[in-house]
């Protein structure tokens, strides 16, 4: 098929997954297109985004699950992002996933606390408070 229109952003990338299933792809090391971003264009919208890789996610979880790193890093984004939105109780569960898919990564492992933390004590903008100070004390310590 072509690209899905339901998918209200990133089709594209959701396209490139399903036409990997039937063929394979190579590196090259050159710029072969270049896109251009409006100011009004759908890459510049968060929201949108959000959704858009939160749908993609869903739709293609077995497939992500084959590639425990990846499939990881995309429930950590998704849940990140929901977390620093002032929705921790919708990014805590995909930040589960990324921290069953690699529990050693001390990053998933906060990242569940702080939410965790966040929607039990029903303070939704206290995750992106505590992201906040975690990050700035992982900065000093590196």
């Amino acid at each position: 098929g072509l690209v899905d229109e339901s998918i209200p952003a990133l089709q594209d990338w959701e396209f490139w997954i399903r036409a990997a299933a039937y063929t394979q792809f190579a590196f090259l090391p050159e710029v072969l297109t270049k896109g251009i971003v409006l100011a009004d264009s759908i890459a510049n919208n968060l929201v949108k985004r959000l959704r858009g890789r939160e749908f993609i996610f869903i739709k293609h979880e077995q497939l992500f699950k084959t590639l425990p790193q990846t499939y990881a890093r995309h429930a950590y984004s998704i849940g990140n992002t929901h977390a620093l939105m002032g929705a921790p109780a919708k990014g805590l569960p995909f930040l589960k996933k990324a921290f069953f898919a690699c529990p050693f990564k001390p990053k998933y492992l906060a990242a569940c606390i702080l939410a965790y933390t966040a929607v039990l004590c029903r303070r939704d903008k206290l995750y992106k408070s505590l992201a906040r100070i975690f990050h700035s004390a992982r900065r000093d310590a590196a």
